[in-house]
């Protein structure tokens, strides 16, 4: 059977990590199991890409191009968002939105209590495809560099086309 069957190296994986819980969100305690996760992950052979600390409740949990919003007390899904491309960096709750950037080019703005578009606003200068690791991108850069292509020092965020 020599040529039928070939094992290759698994590919490195890339990991995000939400850490749950009010009193290490809110600073009262210290966080420490960062640190262990970090550690498990690398004896993998794999990175850690985004950390992030949430209050008790509800998740938001962003993989490859879909947004999911998940009850923390039963698992259940609240609802989930599919973008137009790859979202490579963890969602921002901000009063009552979910704001995110993908590699499609656009940086899109959810309601948070359903996961409806609130609005969309294209970041990325031109339409144009670049292609890598097996997906087509608009934006060469990493969604969470896109998405500060629309923000202003003031906070001031553009409205962008629902």
């Amino acid at each position: 059977y020599s040529g039928l069957l070939s094992v290759k190296p698994m590919r490195k994986a890339k990991a995000g990590i939400v850490i749950t819980g009010n009193e290490v969100f809110k600073r009262i305690v210290e966080d420490r199991f960062e640190e262990v996760l970090r550690r498990k992950i690398a004896a993998c052979k794999s990175s850690v890409v985004g950390v992030v600390f949430a209050p008790d409740g509800d998740l938001l949990i962003a993989s490859f191009r879909d947004i999911w919003r998940i009850d923390a007390g039963d698992g259940s899904t609240q609802w989930e968002f599919a973008a137009g491309g790859r979202i490579d960096s963890p969602p921002t709750y901000y009063q009552g939105t979910v704001l995110f950037g993908s590699a499609d080019g656009w940086v899109y703005c959810l309601r948070a209590a359903d996961g409806q578009l609130a609005w969309r606003f294209r970041a990325a200068p031109e339409a144009r495809l670049v292609g890598a690791h097996g997906d087509f991108s608009v934006c060469p850069l990493s969604s969470s560099q896109c998405a500060v292509a629309f923000m202003t020092p003031s906070g001031k965020t553009s409205r962008g086309q629902a």
